[in-house]
This record gives structure tokens, C-alpha cells and sequence, in this order.
């Protein structure tokens, strides 16, 4: 039996098979975890369980009392995390303005680390060049007083300061992808490409009709070719180009007559 690709679809006689996703795992803004400490603050959550969770449009807040309403007013951290869309490729300086200890990643990078709980604090990041694309942000702030405040804003280069925009915040639901109608012992492989950081081939078998494929949050977004094998190890589907893709993704597999 003959394989040939048309139209970056695999067709084995007049069988036409595609992969579509059916289910964006990509949403705007940033995830926020509460958590609340006693005694001397930690250095991270790590160790910690979250006491609530909720969604922000931004990066910008003044809490005059509770941070949200399942966590006390004092002795608090919020861990915000997402992904930082640069549309811009160049040299771009961070700016954090906290009433409390402040600690921010950019992809793997600690830019800003300065863990006072007790003070009012102006700190910026040196230079730092950003690829055009997405990129992942960690954002912990620690405060030990009912005043709480967090403001974050950046300043391009040879630009002006200004708030980061809520169109560049984005956070993914999970650390998992689905592909769903795919039927069972057939093989998903996922072969990263142009990784900034090392990641290894993803695979995963079919069963009751569904592949799940963790997708860790430090590997997102996953740009990848995707190969489908059958149960006999025949390859029946391959992607021409690249995916991104996302925790919460769902792609679909689908089969049509050519």
C-alpha cells in the first residue's frame, strides 16, 4: 500500500487523514496562586499549597486589604505565571514596583530577585534581548504588611516606560495535550524543533481512542513536527509544518474519503 502527501494530509489509497485542533488550551492573561506563610517567608512555594487561584488581565494591583477572599490580608505570596508575547525583537529593560519582596523569571532567567517583605522597593532588570514570540514569566511577590502592591511595566529600547499591554499576557490551561478519535495502539510522536531550552521526542499510544501528551509548563509553547504511526508501526499521517502547542490544546484526528 502506497503512501503519498497532498496537501500536508497522508492519503493510503483514497483514505485522507488530518490533525485538527478543535480546542485552543491558550487564553489571555496570567494565573495566579495564593499562598500564605508564617514565621520567616520561604524563598519560593515550592513547598507550599496554594490557598486559592484566580485569573488577572495584568500585572498591575493594589490590594488594601485581601488579595482575594479565601487569604488573609498579611504574610502572603502570589505566584503569577503565563507567557509574555514580544511582538518586537530587541533589547527590552523590566520594571517592578512592590510593597513587598519581588522575584521574576523570564524563560529561565531570574531578572529582578529581591526578597524584602517589609518595603517599599523600585527595582529594574538589566537589558535583556527578547526574541520575537513567546516567552514564560514567573512573577512571585511576598508581602507581609495589609498594604499590598505589584506593578510590573517594561521600556523598549530607545522607548518609553509604560505598562505591559494585556494583549502581550497569556496563560495555558494544564500541562497536557489531547488527541482525540485516534484509534487504539496507534503511536503519536511529537519532534521538537528550534527548542530555546533541551527537550526530548514526545510519544504516546492510543487508548480508548484518546492520547494524552504532558506538556510541562517550562516546555511551552512545544513547537514540533507530529508523525502518527498504526499498530503495525506504519507511519499514516505526518505534519509538513511545524505546531505550536499548548497545555489544554485538543487536536482531533480525523478521516475522510479523497
Amino acid at each position: 500500500m502506497g503512501y503519498r502527501l497532498v496537501q500536508g494530509a497522508l492519503l493510503i489509497s483514497r483514505l485522507s487523514i488530518s490533525l485538527e485542533k478543535v480546542k485552543s488550551g491558550l487564553f489571555k492573561g496570567v494565573l495566579a496562586r495564593f499562598y500564605e506563610w508564617k514565621g520567616a517567608p520561604p524563598d519560593d512555594v515550592n513547598h507550599l499549597t496554594s490557598v486559592a487561584e484566580s485569573v488577572f488581565v495584568n500585572l498591575n494591583h493594589i490590594w488594601l486589604n485581601k488579595p482575594h477572599e479565601k487569604v488573609k490580608s498579611e504574610k502572603y505570596i502570589v505566584e503569577f505565571s503565563g507567557f509574555l508575547e514580544v511582538v518586537e525583537e530587541g533589547l527590552y529593560r523590566l520594571h517592578v514596583v512592590a510593597n513587598g519582596g519581588v522575584k521574576l523569571w523570564i524563560d529561565e532567567s531570574l531578572t529582578i530577585s529581591s526578597w524584602n517583605p517589609n518595603r517599599l522597593q523600585k527595582l529594574a532588570s538589566l537589558p535583556l534581548p527578547l526574541r520575537k514570540g513567546f516567552h514564560r514569566l514567573r512573577l512571585l511577590y511576598c508581602n507581609a504588611q495589609r498594604l499590598g502592591e505589584i506593578r510590573v511595566s517594561w521600556e523598549k529600547q530607545e522607548g518609553m516606560l509604560e505598562e505591559i499591554p494585556r494583549e502581550a499576557l497569556y496563560f495555558s490551561l494544564g500541562e497536557h495535550v489531547f488527541i482525540t478519535n485516534i484509534p487504539d495502539y496507534y503511536v503519536t510522536v511529537l519532534t521538537p524543533i528550534e527548542s530555546p531550552v533541551p527537550v526530548e521526542v514526545k510519544k504516546c499510544m492510543g487508548i480508548n481512542n484518546m492520547c494524552t501528551i504532558e506538556l510541562k509548563y517550562n516546555e511551552q509553547p512545544f513547537k514540533c513536527l507530529v508523525s502518527i504511526y498504526d499498530d503495525k508501526n506504519q507511519l499514516v499521517y505526518r505534519t509538513q509544518h511545524p505546531l505550536l502547542m499548548w497545555g489544554g490544546d485538543v487536536y482531533e484526528l480525523r478521516f475522510s474519503l479523497g
